[in-house]
């Protein structure tokens, strides 16, 4: 993963900060966030694995770090981030 801000290589899956799992209307979206410690931004990937389609990756754009902070605490509050059928407070907010 390159950080969306300054492009720093922020490496693979296993150094993420956080993750979620979601079931969006029959497809299922892994949204990660990585922080970059040359910058200070956040960078969010959402992997989409369309029910009746191809799949979808997009980066969105550079996160403020307090930003990224808060979304980060909120998805730590989930007991099980990789289960998409998770009923926790986290996934019922997000699974709209």
């Amino acid at each position: 993963m390159q950080c969306s801000k300054c492009d720093t290589d922020l490496g693979d899956m296993n150094t993420r900060i956080a993750f979620i799992c979601l079931d969006i209307a029959g497809d299922e979206r892994i949204d990660s966030y990585w922080l970059c410690k040359a910058c200070g931004f956040y960078t969010l990937e959402s992997y989409r694995d369309r029910f009746m389609g191809s799949t979808i990756v997009t980066v969105d754009d550079p996160i403020e770090q307090a930003d990224g902070e808060a979304i980060v605490a909120t998805l730590n509050a989930c007991p099980d981030p990789n289960n998409k059928r998770c009923m926790c407070s986290v996934h019922k907010s997000m699974n709209r």
